[in-house]
């Protein structure tokens, strides 16, 4: 089967034959080659030859999916973004994840209509810090300029590095990407560094990174210690006052880094969508098509007809090639769920929120694991394809190929050891399900009524093994489960009926601290 950079090749090769008609204005893919999105500068075969290029060196760090493919297929035909938005209203039923690419996009601010209902007033939506460059990041010798994460940025093409952690955008594209609605509040909509579920927020700060660190018990408190106050929404916003930043300096750092606080629309904290509520997926791997759902969305899609016979709490180490002391006091653990049908079993484990759509769907319960493009991760919608939280939590369910324990078993022997993947694996707990609504889509509704009461993640009082401990009690009907470690049993209270009742009956509101990622500078 010929490779996506193959076909891709073969589309090249159409292109390049009719480039003078197909390609005559900038595209959303080549307008990410130039320096200049805004310069809607001719795109022709040659860009998007060193496209190809780049990308298939690229491959190992953020490989491309069959998403991807369509994407960059529909690029080389498409004349720019707005007739591709338009083309998408026309046809409903193309797949959400066509955006799925590594590509960012500015420039293109909606109108003030479509934003105004695009992004709704209120609070509760899912807070994001990004690190805003003021001008050119690279001296004229090529170095990076002082004050800059080497890992955010690539010297040899002087660019700045899709999917980074921190976000980094230039000051000339996010600020070409900016809506400004009545409020007044101020909308910006494009693709974040690459991320293609990080589309469109409202800015409510821009904070200076100052010289040195303050360490003031209120700055330190309140997240001031690198980054000094500019503007805000609240503040000057309200005195209509537009967000701006001073004229970089080529001599002086001193403009060169800000930071940005962005919020997501109100529902953002409550899932991956507006229309499917629930920072929950099941991905169905035993089909003969393998499909991914999430959200409430998951609750109609899922297999009905299964019925829960047996469940299984097991918990182990992860593989470390030299373990710390924490590590070796870290377990994590999940629920094995055996079926009536006997073909297939089911992994429910919590984690860390996009912790798999961050990471290219690497999962240690698929043997493909370590290849490029995992199965998985080509059913991934772009809407899940975002930075990791590591203080918001999503459950997973994984249709695994063990047909009972002793199988699963057998698999976590495959993989165990230091170089591998598992390590101390046990099974702390066992019985019969005896809850009288037991099935697939029982299950999956459970699931998701309890992480959409509570999105949060912590270490010690919400995590992997109080979802595991809080799951088996629910479904075997047994007091007294525990999670597994010791440290983790501290302050765990059983939370079992958060399974059971409808979340939008009670108060939605997720906390304020909320935060999905702090830029340290």
């Amino acid at each position: 089967m010929p490779s996506f950079l193959d076909k891709a090749k073969q589309t090249l090769e159409t292109a390049k034959e009719n480039v003078s008609s197909s390609l005559t204005s900038s595209s959303a893919m080549s307008a990410a080659l130039t320096d200049d999105n805004d310069s809607e500068s001719e795109a022709n075969a040659e860009e998007i030859a060193i496209l190809l290029e780049a990308l298939e060196k690229e491959e190992d760090e953020a490989p491309l999916t069959r998403n991807m493919e369509r994407s960059l297929s529909a690029s080389l035909a498409r004349t720019s973004y707005s007739s591709a938005q338009e083309d998408q209203e026309e046809d409903k039923d193309k797949p959400a994840a066509e955006a799925l690419s590594l590509e960012s996009f500015y420039g293109h601010p909606l109108s003030v209509e479509e934003t105004t209902k695009l992004m709704p007033p209120g609070e509760g939506g899912l807070i994001w810090h990004s690190l805003l460059i003021n001008g050119d990041p690279f001296e004229t010798d090529g170095s990076l300029k002082k004050g800059l994460n080497e890992r955010d940025f690539d010297k040899t093409k002087q660019t700045i590095k899709p999917r980074r952690a921190s976000l980094p955008i230039k000051a000339k594209d996010f600020f070409g990407s900016i809506t400004k609605i009545e409020g007044p509040r101020y909308i910006f909509h494009g693709i974040l560094n690459g991320w293609p579920s990080l589309q469109t927020f409202e800015v409510m700060s821009i904070q200076r990174k100052r010289d040195k660190p303050v360490n003031r018990p209120l700055a330190i408190v309140t997240g001031q210690r690198l980054w000094a106050p500019m503007w805000s929404v609240d503040k000057e916003g309200k005195r209509g006052v537009d967000p701006k930043l001073p004229s970089p300096q080529n001599d002086n750092n001193d403009s060169l880094v800000f930071r940005i606080k962005l919020r997501g629309a109100p529902w953002s904290s409550r899932g991956w969508s507006q229309e499917s509520p629930g920072f929950c997926f099941w991905y169905e791997a035993q089909k003969e098509q393998p499909t991914l759902t999430y959200g409430t969305q998951m609750i109609q899609d899922v297999d009905p007809d299964p019925i829960c016979t047996n469940l299984y709490m097991v918990s182990h180490r992860y593989a470390r090639a030299k373990e710390t002391a924490k590590d070796k006091l870290t377990y994590h653990s999940l629920v094995l769920l055996e079926w009536d049908h006997g073909d297939y079993c089911t992994v429910v484990e919590a984690a860390y929120l996009n912790g798999l759509g961050g990471w290219r769907g690497k999962s240690n319960f698929y043997h493909d694991m370590n290849e490029p493009i995992t199965q998985m991760y080509e059913c991934f919608p772009a809407e899940m394809v975002g930075p990791w939280l590591t203080n918001a939590a999503e459950i997973r369910g994984f249709d695994v190929e063990a047909k009972n324990l002793e199988e699963f078993q057998q698999y976590l022997a495959k993989y165990e050891g230091h170089n591998g993947r598992f390590v101390d694996a046990v099974v702390n707990f066992r019985h019969q399900t005896r809850l009288t609504h037991r099935s697939k889509k029982d299950i999956a509704h459970y699931l998701n009524n309890y992480i959409q009461r509570d999105v949060t993640y912590s270490e010690l009082r919400r995590n992997c093994q109080t979802l595991a401990a809080d799951l088996c009690a629910f479904l075997a009907g047994k007091k007294e489960v525990m999670p597994y470690h010791s440290v983790n049993r501290i302050e765990y209270v059983n939370r079992s009926h958060l399974f059971l009742y409808q979340p939008e009956m009670y108060d939605q509101s997720q906390p304020s601290s909320l935060q999905a990622n702090q830029v340290k500078g």
